[in-house]
């Protein structure tokens, strides 16, 4: 393996202040995917904005926050080589070491993965002798035979079993139970932890009662004994990012801000989740609306054969304001790169629906604060061949066009869908709104319109119902719940 290079620079991005804090305030929401009310709270303390950033990232955040007034710090921050046994048998669970070097300092780390100890840095008079001790400490390591890595994961990929034949078996049909006991007869053969959680967890299906209780016992004790191995840097975080389990894989995932900030980096997080082992054939991916104004985002999903076999993937955690920095995603290219997606969630007020192709896509759902005459750039006709449920979510009533509600429904390209949902979770189905559903002729031919999860007054009850014995409604028809007067 070659040595990585021990001048990595990167740089960690501190708040400090300025003249006009709405704008500054707009851009740290961007840049960490927290809040507003915790942004307040890192600009007050003059937080650390961004960690471990490359001098390229850090220069395009200087120039953002210049660009509305504001003043960050940008300090370099350490440099990391990790030292590790090849021939461990503890495999990535094994205690590793982790040089860190800055401007005149150089420490040495000890610990797991994803919980390393760190040491106590040395001070040097000038950067020249750091770089001389980081050789010195280098060649130190080759000479008791470990290898580097410039990375924790590179550590997991190195250390545990692949066979990429039967994962990519399993990703094609995750369903496939033999496949998986195969796999993990293999794994516990060779000594690899995942073996026995796929047992495990195959076993945990099959049971009940107090064979059940012991089984999961066990689960969480080999996910406890074995987090480095499994998770490596995400061993911190992986109860927030796991959703759910199947034989020994993640299934489902999300990657999300989290509260008190877990994660500092949602987009290496990303990336170094569809490089685990475990989430070799994971289905359904989830990223917070944090990361979907970011450039790096489209590489990272188009370059993982993870994410182009996903059966399902949600764009977004919730929906931006309009105007909003993160008000736009643009993924052109992810499109023809999921070659099995079934389910599509998307929350933005500005859909890419003119982008969106897919010959497999059968159900979509959007997230909108609300829908304009002015949003046009819809579908195009022929790339949803497949399309057969549409569930539409509303954050605000009053922002939706009726007539642009039923130019939506209306649209040839939705000739194929069957099931349509209506969710408004915060307000109810204005009169309006009602009332220009019988105006919609595809309405009448669906097998089902659900709108038992809004709330109307009686008014616009009784347009519904109205519509519903002139046949103008389909007979799978699931009414929504009376407003109290």
């Amino acid at each position: 393996m070659r040595a990585p290079s021990p001048r990595m620079e990167t740089y960690r991005i501190r708040y400090l202040g300025s003249e006009n804090p709405a704008p500054a305030l707009e851009l740290v929401c961007k840049f960490t995917g927290v809040g507003l009310r915790e942004a307040r709270e890192l600009v007050g303390t003059r937080g650390v904005i961004l960690d471990n950033v490359s001098a390229a990232e850090a220069r395009r955040v200087t120039e953002r926050f210049a660009a509305v007034g504001a003043e960050i710090e940008v300090e370099p921050i350490w440099r990391h080589v990790h030292a590790y046994d090849p021939r461990s048998p503890a495999r990535a669970d094994q205690i590793i070491q982790r040089l860190r070097a800055g401007a005149g300092e150089l420490a040495i780390d000890e610990g797991q993965l994803g919980a390393l100890v760190e040491g106590e840095p040395q001070l040097f008079a000038d950067e020249r002798l750091t770089e001389r001790r980081v050789v010195v400490e280098l060649e130190r390591w080759r000479a008791r035979g470990l290898e580097l890595a410039a990375s924790e994961i590179e550590i997991v990929e190195a250390l545990s079993e692949r066979d990429l034949a039967l994962e990519a078996r399993l990703r094609d049909n995750p369903d496939d139970v033999a496949t998986h006991l195969i796999y993990g007869d293999l794994l516990q053969t060779r000594g690899d932890a995942r073996g026995q959680l796929i047992a495990l967890q195959h076993a945990r299906e099959q049971a009940s009662g107090a064979n059940l209780a012991q089984l999961e016992a066990r689960e969480r004790d080999i996910l406890e004994r074995h987090a480095s191995h499994l998770f490596g840097p995400l061993r911190r975080v992986a109860d927030a990012v796991v959703v759910r389990w199947s034989r020994g894989f993640i299934d489902a995932a999300f990657i999300g801000v989290g509260r008190g900030r877990a994660f500092l980096a949602p987009l290496q997080t990303l990336t170094d989740l569809l490089r685990l082992p475990i989430a070799a054939r994971m289905t359904s991916l989830g990223v917070t609306s944090a990361l979907l104004s970011r450039q790096q985002l489209e590489p990272a999903l188009c370059n993982s054969e993870v994410v182009a076999c996903l059966r399902e993937l949600e764009l977004g955690d919730h929906v931006a304001n309009a105007g909003s920095a993160r008000a736009t995603m643009t993924l052109t290219r992810l499109w023809s790169h999921l070659r099995r997606l079934h389910k599509l969630i998307l929350h933005s007020d500005q859909p890419p629906l003119h982008e969106l192709h897919s010959p497999t896509l059968e159900h979509l759902e959007l997230h909108m604060n609300g829908l304009r005459d002015s949003s046009s750039r819809r579908f195009v006709p022929g790339r949803l061949p497949r399309l057969r449920t549409l569930t539409l979510e509303f954050a605000y009533a009053e922002r939706i066009s009726p007539a642009a509600f039923a130019d939506l429904l209306g649209l040839p390209e939705l000739d194929g869908v069957t099931e349509v949902t209506l969710r408004l979770p915060n307000d109810p189905i204005p009169f309006a709104l009602a009332d220009v559903l019988a105006s919609v002729p595809r309405l009448a031919t669906l097998a089902s319109l659900d709108l038992s999860r809004c709330v109307v007054d009686e008014r616009a009850m009784e347009a519904i119902t109205h519509a519903r014995d002139r046949g103008r409604l389909p007979d799978g028809l699931l009414m929504p719940k009376l407003r109290p007067s």
